[in-house]
């Protein structure tokens, strides 16, 4: 099998992966815009697309440009809470003033607290089987990749010859603890989830490109096409569960492949998709209060879906230029220096 190893000179940002981000991020949009939900139900999959990014950027970034635990929390947060910590606090403020507008919104104190912590919570008032998400939905995401982000910052502190190791057996012993837990506690249910070998994934295909283990073009081809035929599969079949293999492993195969095809060759140019990519983060926390907004003056139809995910994306490369690049560029000068993880900010643009 011929092998394609990363060259000198190689582009360290990927365009596949803004791609990958944008398509992932429209998806989600999609399904939650979609008049028929079982329909677009595989849009969600979009989420498993950015935790394979996640563990893939964060490997990369620290085998790149080798960096503290401290520093490398730092840096995520930077990336993370500003944008989240915003809306969290428009929904809050919202609520206790104009409590009509977000009947369903339920909240106290210390669901608010955890919220901002990333500490995953069920709202007040539910069961043991009610779903866990913070005030603003889409952050169940975010504690995930927060959690995710603690135990890889730890392993930091370990020579790079372990780290792998390490990082593979904490992940593969949480996801194994949750296996025999039988209990409904919302901390020990969100982060056994085996959703976490998705990160598993996503570093190791880190390790393959930091390597030169990456196969030949052809089968960067092939792992698209079988990603996209798994993906149809199981929605046209309905198929959701488990979701490590409905949507996981599709997601595992897209990315592998996109990173396949452009370590062997040129990728096409397509700036309003990139433009999608780089704001996918904005439009991933800001698309749920756009569409909902958007239900307070149109009926639910094919056309609200359709506008709906105009309105949506408007919205979201609004925040993304007008607030988030912004905020992230005056805290990392202001906290971690005009020259703190150039690399990550600027090179593999490592937001979610």
């Amino acid at each position: 099998m011929q092998v394609a190893r990363p060259v000198a000179g190689a582009p360290r940002q990927f365009l596949s992966i803004q791609y990958l981000r944008a398509l992932a991020a429209l998806g989600v949009v999609i399904f939650h815009a979609s008049p028929a939900d079982n329909l677009f139900m595989v849009g969600n999959a979009g989420v498993d697309i950015f935790f394979v990014i996640s563990g893939f950027i964060m490997w990369s970034i620290t085998e790149e440009r080798p960096t503290s635990p401290a520093a490398f929390l730092r840096d995520r947060l930077i990336r993370i809470a500003p944008l989240y910590w915003l809306l969290t606090t428009l929904l809050v403020v919202g609520v206790l003033v104009m409590p009509n507008l977000f009947p369903n919104l339920k909240i106290d104190l210390s669901y608010v607290v955890g919220s901002y912590l990333f500490v995953p919570m069920r709202p007040p008032g539910s069961t043991a089987t009610d779903p866990i998400w913070p005030v603003l939905v889409q952050g169940w995401t975010l504690n995930y990749e927060m959690f995710f982000y603690v135990l890889f910052s730890i392993c930091l502190f370990l020579r790079p010859s372990l780290r792998l190791a390490a990082l593979s057996l904490t992940l593969l012993s949480c996801v194994i603890a949750g296996a025999f837990y039988g209990g409904s506690n919302a901390l020990v249910l969100s982060f056994t989830d085996p959703i976490f070998l998705e990160f598993l994934a996503g570093i190791l295909l880190g390790v393959c490109f930091r390597r030169g283990l990456l196969p030949s073009r052809a089968w960067g081809y092939g792992f698209i096409a079988l990603g996209v035929m798994l993906l149809l599969g199981c929605a046209i079949a309905s198929v959701t569960q488990p979701r490590l293999l409905a949507w996981g492993l599709p997601a595992v195969l897209l990315v592998g492949g996109a990173l396949v095809l452009e370590t062997t060759g040129r990728i096409p140019q397509l700036p309003w998709l990139r433009l999608i990519g780089d704001s996918s983060y904005s439009l991933y926390l800001t698309h749920g209060l756009a569409i909902s907004v958007l239900g307070k003056i149109m009926t639910r139809s094919w056309v609200f879906s359709l506008v709906g995910v105009i309105v949506a994306v408007g919205v979201g490369i609004c925040f993304w230029y007008l607030m988030e690049r912004r905020a992230t560029a005056v805290l990392k000068r202001s906290l971690a220096g005009p020259r703190a993880d150039r690399y990550g900010a600027q090179a593999l643009s490592s937001r979610i």
